[in-house]
């Protein structure tokens, strides 16, 4: 009878033991995919940033020539520094939308 107890015992505690490190692996796990995604944020964050910086430059280049007013081939050209600035802030929505994302999973 004291056997059986045993090793039932023993049984009731390698279960336990089990589910325990099973937990810890989840842990580990969820803090790793917390590290990965709190430094895709701050990429995300810098690249912003960045993008910011190139569109208020592009804008700047772009009033300046819409005040210069030149022929058509500066027009040519603002329309091309529009498109870019265009191109630029879609990139912006598109990085704020995966930074808000990213926000939300963390």
């Amino acid at each position: 009878v004291v056997k059986r107890d045993l090793e039932e015992r023993n049984r009731d505690l390698h279960k336990e033991r089990m589910r325990m490190e099973n937990m810890i692996r989840h842990e580990e796990n969820y803090q790793s995919k917390q590290k990965l995604l709190t430094n895709s944020y701050e990429e995300l964050s810098k690249e912003l940033e960045s993008l910011k910086k190139k569109v208020s430059e592009l804008e700047c280049e772009r009033d300046e020539l819409q005040k210069r007013n030149q022929p058509s081939s500066d027009t040519n050209q603002v329309q091309s520094f529009l498109e870019t600035n265009n191109h630029v802030l879609q990139e912006v929505t598109s990085l704020k939308s995966t930074i808000e994302q990213l926000q939300q999973q963390l």
